[in-house]
């Protein structure tokens, strides 16, 4: 499998890139991660848009690298204004259309898209990639 091995230091440089792109067009009131993945990527977003309001999408498809049905431990707040849904990664598109159906109004920010496999485009990212990415913020089997 072709892996992109993604550092702390490329966040932290990808997250200023997404808050500028952001800032350009839209100006977020709240702030809607979905989780686990876009937990630190919403936390350095909220600090450069200085957005406070902040909710979850409890979601999960994925175990290890199989990807199921989407299942949802807490849905987002409905009646939020001007938010901005955000992810690690846009791969097969399917959590974030999940979010679009309960807040169809929203922005979506991600920092990799993966065009050949989703089904949903983010309005805003960093960049996009085929490769299966392996971010810092996630347990490796070798760490356990």
């Amino acid at each position: 499998m072709n892996k992109l091995f993604y550092t702390w230091k490329n966040l932290a440089k990808d997250a200023e890139i997404l808050a500028q792109q952001i800032k350009a067009e839209y100006k977020p009131q709240s702030i809607i991660v979905i989780t686990k993945g876009g937990l630190c990527v919403a936390g350095l977003l909220s600090q450069y848009l200085e957005v406070n309001n902040i909710d979850t999408a409890c979601l999960y498809s994925y175990k290890g690298d199989k990807q199921g049905r989407i299942q949802a431990i807490k849905n987002p707040n409905p009646n939020l204004n001007s938010p901005l849904i955000v992810d690690d990664v846009v791969d097969t598109g399917e959590t974030l259309k999940y979010v679009k159906r309960i807040l169809p109004f929203a922005k979506s920010a991600t920092l990799h898209y993966k065009p050949n496999s989703s089904t949903i485009k983010p309005d805003f990212y960093v960049a996009n990639t085929d490769k299966w990415i392996v971010y810092p913020w996630e347990v490796n089997e070798n760490d356990k």
